[in-house]
């Protein structure tokens, strides 16, 4: 009798031991599929969000390929723009040193007769004022018996004037390759060559 009841309480505590070890694996199945459950549904939102990303960013990269096609044809637009205006500056540049070689020619040329013409003859009788609002005839040489009385002061101050006379003349020839204003247009001209080189 005895041995029954041992046995029947062993039995159910053997029963009792395989309860509580099935209960123990039902909870940690139930934990684990938990957490597979909550791995599959962080997961969906990832792939959720990641798909918006991914919509957002091809559609961003469309417009950034359009946008680089707009550039790159403004480029070429303003890189030709840039050649014209190149072109359009060396042909001016290449009138205005002709224009220019030409005016100082046409100026050396005037300055030289100016001072042929006063080499030949004094013209500062030409250049004063008359004093009188009549014309006086020319008269004929009397020729006078009397001696001639030469004075220094005026000989010496007549030959002051055409020696300034001859180096003014002297300067202006030599003028066109040192002038200001020759010297002006010509840095003008070399400064925006230099720009439109750098542009490009």
């Amino acid at each position: 009798m005895d041995s029954s009841v041992g046995q029947t309480i062993e039995r159910i505590k053997m029963q009792e031991q395989d309860n509580e070890v099935k209960l123990r694996e039902k909870r940690e199945l139930n934990n684990t599929m938990l957490a597979i459950n909550r791995g599959i549904r962080d997961a969906l939102t990832n792939i959720s969000k990641l798909t918006k990303e991914y919509e957002q960013l091809t559609v961003t990269t469309a417009k950034l390929a359009h946008q680089l096609i707009v550039e790159q044809t403004r480029h070429s637009a303003l890189i030709e723009q840039v050649d014209s205006c190149c072109k359009e500056l060396e042909e001016l540049r290449d009138k205005s040193n002709n224009g220019i070689s030409s005016v100082w020619n046409k100026r050396s040329t005037l300055l030289e007769t100016i001072h042929g013409v006063a080499d030949k003859c004094d013209i500062w009788a030409l250049l004063i004022k008359p004093s009188g609002s009549k014309i006086v005839p020319c008269k004929k040489e009397v020729q006078n018996t009397e001696p001639v009385i030469y004075d220094d002061s005026k000989l010496k101050h007549a030959l002051e004037r055409r020696n300034k006379a001859i180096a003014e003349r002297n300067y202006l020839l030599s003028e066109p390759e040192v002038g200001e204003e020759f010297l002006r247009i010509k840095n003008a001209l070399q400064y925006s060559m230099e720009i439109a080189a750098n542009v490009l």
